[in-house]
């Protein structure tokens, strides 16, 4: 994945809402880490690895994608914030995917009290092994992201 041309687009998308929400120059590190753990919930809601109580487990794959890419969205834009490399390195704690997404949301936790670079690397690294455990692809991920910002684009234009 081109994680230097998605972290420009983040860039200019960001500027765009912030512009268009009256928040430039506020510090929105906060609400951002608070959306990221809502956009984690969110994707395991959708790949569902904990609801053992349903027999029949039907997952929507773009579902998952988009998802996904609306965790990327606020990691990114944390990236943007705290000035971090736009290289990621998957991290796989466990192939139990019950582990890997409670290990993501303690790491992801903790990044409001410690929002340093190595503790969002941590992080990130650890929703990108997650995209590995569901068999999202890199390319998809791209692509996906690609979309969802046009969807945000629009979204600006319409008063969103």
């Amino acid at each position: 994945m081109n994680f230097t041309k998605i972290l420009n687009m983040q860039s200019e998308l960001d500027r765009n809402i912030e512009k268009a929400h009256n928040v430039t120059g506020e510090d929105l590190t906060n609400r951002k880490i608070v959306a990221l753990i809502v956009e984690i919930g969110e994707f395991a809601n959708e790949i569902r690895p904990f609801k053992y109580w349903k027999k029949t487990i039907n997952i929507n794959e773009d579902l998952v994608k988009e998802e996904f890419v609306d965790g990327i969205h606020f990691f990114l834009s944390l990236t943007l914030n705290i000035g971090n490399s736009p290289i990621v390195e998957p991290i796989i704690i466990s192939d139990d995917q019950n582990i890997q997404l409670a290990t993501l949301f303690e790491e992801t936790s903790k990044l409001n009290s410690n929002f340093e670079k190595e503790q969002l690397a941590k992080a990130f690294g650890i929703y990108m092994g997650m995209a590995k455990l569901v068999g999202l692809k890199e390319d998809e991920i791209e692509k996906f992201y690609i979309e969802k910002n046009r969807v945000n684009y629009e979204r600006i234009l319409n008063g969103y």
